[in-house]
């Protein structure tokens, strides 16, 4: 099959197209991946491509959607392998392509994307596993995180610009004290009762509208738990090791026991996860999904300790492949990471039984290859 991919400036999304090329090769299939905005030269090359025909497009977060009159054209199938919470690509689902399959690491978001944009090939996909495996080795570094930090001045000034445009009512708010009070509820879930609380009729266009305003909602919830998590380890006194852009501008730079690198490729985390014991992670607002740190995390020999979704409770056991923390018991988590630190056995016991899932379940080959079959089983079934 011939394959065309993109790269484009988002550089974990870069790297899971890398991944994804070196299997779809390995298999047998021509692949041509096209960086956005192509050169002179690429446009030349990609015209080539497309002249000798194509079986495919994959593509992450929507990344090269700006050829979609070219597939409708030529009738190719595209796959977009979403990264994240769909509201934030209506561009992808308002005008999709003719053959279109699209698939989300959130199965809360594979029913959100049929209800709302009325898409039926919308299928769930987990993360993929995409670290080199390590099984041992030495680990100087006690307790890694990585992850991004949003400044909360800046979210809560692009929240209540979101805020004046729809009338100063206080949706985006309201969603924000939903979600803190009970963390089981997904954005969208915030949203609707946000609106019906305020007596707010809506149609299904609307609503989705009102979702895209409160991306910031979403990112201020997820930055409050890590800020929370992060912050409870240090007034611990225990030693953290974070990896991510915008920490030194965070008050937690002015704990001695707080060690930030700062930013580096998405790939080089790697190198500092197989360097440590104990990978903390605080899953986006995913409530039945999956996370690509975890799988990582085991990948590298390191031990993951997690916050919950009703999807990595089904596929994880604690204790056993995991760890998992309550985010209306963090207080608990110190313990809970001292606990694996002073146990050896017990630490690496949990790595040996989750890197075997990882890698027997939710490798590159694995994911990659069931977003293939579909497209086979959809588009090419003679194949």
């Amino acid at each position: 099959m011939r394959i065309l991919l993109f790269h484009g400036a988002i550089d974990p999304l870069n790297h899971f197209t890398d991944h994804a090329k070196e299997f779809l090769e390995k298999i047998g299939c021509e692949i041509f991946v096209c960086t956005l905005p192509p050169t002179k030269q690429e446009t030349v090359a990609l015209g080539k491509f497309f002249q000798r025909g194509i079986h495919a497009v994959f593509m992450y977060d929507g990344i090269g959607m700006c050829f979609k009159e070219i597939y409708d054209c030529l009738k190719i199938p595209v796959v977009n392998i979403l990264a994240d919470h769909p509201m934030t690509f209506r561009h992808c689902m308002e005008a999709p392509p003719q053959k279109y399959i699209q698939f989300s690491p959130d199965e809360k978001h594979v029913e959100f994307v049929r209800k709302y944009w009325n898409i039926r090939q919308s299928f769930f996909l987990p993360h993929m596993g995409t670290a080199p495996i390590v099984k041992d080795g030495n680990r100087p570094i006690a307790l890694l995180f990585s992850g991004t930090c949003w400044p909360f001045d800046r979210l809560m000034d692009t929240i209540r610009q979101a805020d004046e445009c729809y009338g100063g009512g206080g949706i985006f708010f309201d969603m924000i004290d939903y979600m803190l009070m009970d963390h089981h509820i997904t954005i969208e879930e915030a949203c609707s009762i946000v609106l019906k609380d305020k007596n707010i009729a809506l149609s299904s266009k609307e609503f989705t509208e009102v979702l895209i305003y409160a991306k910031a909602v979403d990112e201020y919830v997820r930055m409050y738990y890590r800020d929370r998590a992060v912050r409870t380890i240090l007034e611990a006194g225990m030693d953290i090791t974070v990896i991510g852009v915008n920490w030194d501008k965070s008050d937690l730079m002015n704990y001695p026991n707080f060690h930030w690198i700062g930013s580096m490729p998405f790939g080089d985390v790697f190198q500092y996860m197989s360097k440590s014991k104990v990978v903390l992670n605080v899953m986006p607002w995913f409530k039945a999904g999956s996370h690509e740190r975890i799988f990582n995390t085991l990948l590298s020999g390191a031990c993951p300790i997690s916050d919950k979704s009703q999807w990595l409770e089904r596929e994880f056991i604690n204790k056993k492949e995991i760890i998992y923390y309550n985010l209306d018991k963090i207080e608990d988590l110190p313990e809970k990471i001292a606990t694996l630190l002073k146990d050896d056995d017990l630490r690496e016991e949990i790595v040996r039984r989750g890197q075997e899932k990882v890698i027997r379940k939710y490798s590159t080959a694995n994911v990659i290859g069931e977003a293939l079959q579909r497209v086979i089983d959809i588009y090419y079934p003679e194949i």
